[in-house]
């Protein structure tokens, strides 16, 4: 059984390995379902005391917890300022022009061949995706929270992230 400590020590390819290696205990893995709940039910082994170590780190941090204020103020202009260049290269490349449409036809505005709604929704659902990333990274500042892709290197089916509430301590 793997322990929280032992992840956080490891290599983010390490946890990886970790995690994939326990999974492969489990018998009945037939469908990438079965895969889905193997891989939940395994990083719910350590994910409390995980979380808990985070917690601690975070209490133990110079210049106090990045929950005080200032401290997250900071923490989110760094993350906005990093994903400001990113974002915007994402929808300049998202522009398509009418032939890259029309050849495409991945919807039925492009199958209708009405390049600016075909242009406005494929606008859209860059924006969309690039700030769920987004709120992902700001969500994942707080020592309550964890985004298995970022900590593990892997994508849990249906979980974006992983978060602890800090009144109830549910997770």
């Amino acid at each position: 059984m793997i322990n929280a400590q032992q992840i956080i020590d490891s290599s983010l390819d390490e946890r990886k390995n970790l995690i994939i290696n326990e999974i492969e205990n489990y018998n009945s893995i037939e469908s990438e379902i079965d895969k889905a709940q193997a891989l939940s039910s395994t990083i719910n082994t350590f994910i409390e005391s995980y979380l808990q170590i985070m917690i601690e780190a975070d209490e133990r941090r110079d210049g106090g917890s990045i929950l005080i204020r200032e401290n997250l103020s900071i923490a989110f202009d760094e993350k906005i300022e990093g994903f400001k260049p990113d974002a915007i290269d994402a929808l300049r490349n998202s522009f398509p022009n009418r032939d890259q449409l029309i050849r495409s036809s991945n919807n039925v505005y492009e199958m209708a061949g009405a390049v600016r709604l075909s242009f406005a929704n494929k606008v859209t659902r860059t924006l969309s995706t690039t700030m769920g990333l987004l709120w992902e990274d700001l969500a994942s500042i707080s020592p309550y929270a964890v985004n298995p892709e970022s900590e593990f290197n892997l994508k849990v089916k249906g979980i974006d992230l992983i978060s602890k509430n800090i009144n109830s301590e549910v997770i």
